[in-house]
């Protein structure tokens, strides 16, 4: 290696030849981004913002798959995701809060821990490997109740819009990009290290899930794979102009049935009356006949 250090020479060297290109646009994946290129060099070169993305309809449908690790958890999920848990992902969070979260919750990593900080991990957090399995990956994220992502140096993670793909809503730092795909519909961003706010954080989400997940009869429209129960009655989102049926869950018989206006609707139930009953979400497949049928439930916190 060179003992000299040319970083200074390489740095004159780019921003001359960058500038020189005419019809050059800088196209960005966060606005967080955008505006450190605006104090840069190249502030003078139009920059827009493209986030990245992803297909949500693979992450919204309905996967049934086993995860045994989280079989007979009764507890909420906070779900985090990384290619490999370190400081920089948010590991020392992600501890501090297994450490004060009171009874009720479950911390699941996915994504391994780096060797070296495997001892550290205390024996409430449930880790999973990396996986490869796409629909492993997206049974996960619908098995769980929260997205915790307490990154400390990120762009626009992914990892977010597939949480709200399948979903769950999240909770991050304000770092970097990683709030640029949230509101207050779908999550909270707290700022940059601050452990107790993202506790509390996490306490809203979840203690409110009706105003921040999408698995909620009141933002849910369009999905007609999606189904509800509700102690004794299950629906169907179904698109407009589609057959709409109600159902009692334990008898089977048909309660409701009209020509689906394009929003939810429950009939004769009001939606007062849906705040003390336990909300599952199913997935409903259909059978040799063409009918649907019950394939599996989990509940779910409003």
């Amino acid at each position: 290696p060179s003992k000299i250090n040319n970083t200074y020479l390489q740095w004159k060297l780019k921003k001359k030849w960058f500038n020189r290109i005419n019809n050059l646009t800088i196209v960005t994946p966060s606005q967080w981004l955008a505006n450190h290129v605006k104090h840069s060099y190249l502030k003078d070169k139009p920059c827009i913002v493209i986030h990245n993305g992803i297909d949500t309809s693979e992450f919204s449908r309905p996967v049934n798959i086993n995860i045994p690790a989280l079989d007979g958890i009764k507890a909420k999920i906070l779900l985090g995701v990384a290619a490999g848990w370190e400081h920089r992902k948010g590991l020392d969070s992600m501890i501090w809060l297994s450490k004060n979260l009171p009874e009720g919750y479950q911390i699941v990593l996915v994504g391994g821990v780096k060797p070296e900080l495997a001892d550290s991990i205390p024996s409430n957090i449930i880790c999973l490997p990396r996986t490869n399995s796409k629909e492993e990956l997206i049974a996960i994220y619908q098995r769980a109740n929260v997205y915790v992502n307490p990154t400390l140096a990120d762009n626009f993670p992914t990892v977010n819009i597939e949480a709200l793909g399948a979903g769950i809503p999240v909770v991050t730092f304000n770092t970097g990009g990683s709030a640029e795909c949230i509101d207050d519909t779908c999550g909270i961003s707290v700022e940059k290290g601050d452990n107790k706010a993202l506790l509390d954080a996490i306490h809203e989400v979840s203690n409110n899930y009706r105003k921040y997940s999408k698995f909620s009869h009141f933002k849910q429209k369009e999905d007609k794979y999606i189904f509800y129960f509700y102690e004794g009655y299950y629906k169907g989102n179904c698109v407009k102009g589609e057959n709409l049926e109600l159902y009692d869950f334990m008898t089977g018989k048909v309660v409701y049935n009209n020509i689906c206006n394009g929003y939810n609707e429950f009939s004769e139930l009001e939606d007062d009356s849906l705040d003390n009953l336990q909300m599952y979400k199913y997935e409903l497949k259909k059978d040799e006949n063409n009918k649907y049928y019950l394939a599996g439930f989990n509940p779910v916190d409003k």
